[in-house]
């Protein structure tokens, strides 16, 4: 049986952030951020999450773009547990990630599973890593949170 997503809704909110809402289950975690039209500006996908111990985020940010990172489990010295760290991960499977997500949430809103598949099909398509900043006019290095 599949654990699907369910959503948290006390979810912590940050000033200046957007609206955050979290959907999560036992292998994965979706965070999509709104602005105040209600449209998206911002997602996280972690899939692979857990024992398994191979956890990777899918995210996209409104005006910066793409990125595949491969969370660390923190063991780099077998002396103590050190705090995890996300490493860029060039390998990406958006037909692994995309039918995974889609296996996960029957859950969720059919209209922001439709907005993350789209986004999971452009960068397993060769979208950009980065993209244009409207407000600046420039290319910006993904930021990350």
């Amino acid at each position: 049986m599949i654990d699907s997503l369910r959503e948290i809704h006390a979810v912590r909110q940050v000033a200046g952030e957007g609206l955050r809402r979290w959907f999560t289950s036992e292998t994965m975690d979706l965070l999509v951020w709104f602005d105040e039209d209600d449209m998206p500006i911002r997602l996280q996908l972690g899939y692979g999450k857990g024992r398994h111990r191979d956890e990777r985020i899918f995210s996209w940010r409104k005006g910066v773009g793409y990125d595949h990172l491969v969370v660390g489990n923190g063991e780099h010295d077998k002396r103590y547990k050190a705090t995890p760290l996300m490493m860029s991960d060039a390998a990406f499977n958006g037909a692994h990630v995309g039918n995974l997500f889609r296996e996960y949430s029957i859950n969720v809103p059919l209209w922001i599973v439709d907005f993350v598949l789209e986004k999971i099909a452009a960068y397993g398509a060769g979208a950009p890593k980065d993209e244009i900043d409207p407000l600046v006019g420039a290319r910006r290095k993904i930021i990350y949170w």
